[in-house]
């Protein structure tokens, strides 16, 4: 009887001091692991997925030659539009700095507003925003955005911050110059006349 009370002391003493890892402690950290691993096997496989998707050159030159005067169109619309602001988006449910939500548009977390004040804010009329989105589900566009006197057309996007893909038709009103980023794992462009391109990155 002494002998058994003096070896569950033992035992004990083996795993509070470390001498003997707790099989718990194990157990909890082989899962950790395998969780790790499952995570970055789905993430290499998303982001390959999302680059066989993605266009290349020839699917971006494709792209723009048929959509090629809607592509104007939208151009001219967002240049005129933008104003005086260096940075403008419109897409499906975002013009501007406003998104819509399930309980509205806002601008603010929180603080939603008529429609009327979304477009009134930027001078827009519930027609030409319909306009946009007509024009953009016609191009199979998501997004059509302003930049400092650059325009760039969303045609695909897929994937998150890791693993994602997007691809954009872009106008300069300068001679058009694209480049590769550092970051881009995967890289497209492509050239179609003196102020019009197209690129695709992934990373």
């Amino acid at each position: 009887m002494v002998e058994l009370r003096y070896v569950g002391r033992l035992k004990k003493s083996i795993f509070r001091f470390g001498i003997f890892p707790d099989i718990n402690n194990v157990m909890s950290r082989i899962k950790l692991k395998r969780f790790f691993c499952f995570i970055i096997c789905v993430v290499l496989v998303a982001c390959t997925k999302n680059t066989d998707k993605a266009p290349n050159e020839a699917d971006l030159t494709e792209h723009y030659n048929k959509y090629q005067s809607s592509f104007e169109k939208l151009k001219k619309m967002i240049i005129n539009d933008s104003r005086d602001l260096d940075n403008f988006q419109i897409r499906e449910g975002k013009i501007g700095e406003y998104d819509l939500t399930e309980k509205g548009w806002s601008k603010e977390y929180g603080h939603y507003v008529p429609f009327s004040i979304v477009t009134g804010s930027y001078l827009l009329t519930n027609a030409r925003y319909d306009n946009y989105v007509s024009l953009l589900k016609l191009t199979k566009a998501s997004a059509v955005h302003y930049h400092g006197g650059n325009v760039s057309i969303t045609i695909f996007s897929a994937g998150f911050v890791f693993g994602g893909c997007s691809s954009k038709i872009v106008y300069q009103p300068e001679t058009v110059s694209l480049s590769r980023p550092s970051w881009a794992t995967t890289y497209y462009q492509a050239y179609f006349n003196k102020n019009w391109g197209g690129n695709t990155q992934c990373n």
